[in-house]
């Protein structure tokens, strides 16, 4: 809420929130030829044609259409919204950062782990027994041919090292480059934001 000052018969008072100046108003206690200090235009203006928008709001009215702010109060927001978008750009920085220097690290090996699956015959296979009492639905049928046919061999699950080739190098790289470029983008615009609101508290 504003609060403002005004000149009544050449003497400033104040300084009064709008609800203040309206009933005041109202009940007769400020001449109709009186002044009010408008922090806005930062200028003396007359009171009459302005006082009318000073009446105070009231539940879902105040809510939609709440009360113009300060200048103080313009000023801790422009504040608040530069420390909270420098905090978050100096997050995603870091984060941008840490990756980047993760992809140097793998970039800078150059072999690379491979899985590899293959399947050995089983000599005594385990024996798979078909219920002859039961009629097996399609899916059933399969899955059955399918067990049958797992239970004579048997996976294997190995990890081998194999070299990197020089393309798939420069693109671990590349990506490990433009996430750093990304990140130091990010941690200036941080700084940049940490300044501005510096400069505005102060």
């Amino acid at each position: 809420m504003r609060t403002l000052y005004i000149a009544i018969n050449g003497e400033t008072k104040g300084p009064f929130t709008t609800d203040q100046i309206f009933n005041m108003w109202n009940a007769g206690e400020i001449p109709a030829d009186s002044f009010y200090f408008n922090d806005q235009s930062q200028e003396w203006e007359q009171l009459a044609g302005v006082v009318d928008g000073f009446k105070p709001k009231k539940g879902i009215e105040k809510f939609f259409n709440p009360p113009p702010p300060t200048k103080k109060e313009q000023k801790d927001n422009e504040t608040f919204k530069n420390n909270g978008c420098g905090c978050m750009s100096i997050i995603i920085a870091a984060f941008m950062i840490v990756f980047a220097i993760a992809g140097f690290d793998v970039s800078s090996s150059k072999t690379k782990k491979e899985t590899e699956v293959s399947r050995e015959a089983v000599s005594n296979p385990a024996p798979v027994y078909r219920d002859i009492y039961k009629v097996y639905s399609p899916e059933e049928e399969r899955a059955y041919r399918q067990k049958k046919i797992d239970s004579q061999y048997k996976i294997q699950v190995k990890e081998k090292e194999v070299s990197k080739s020089h393309g798939e190098q420069s693109n671990e790289m590349f990506i490990a480059v433009i996430l750093l470029l990304i990140g130091l983008g990010f941690g200036g615009l941080g700084v940049r934001y940490y300044w501005k609101a510096h400069k505005q508290a102060s």
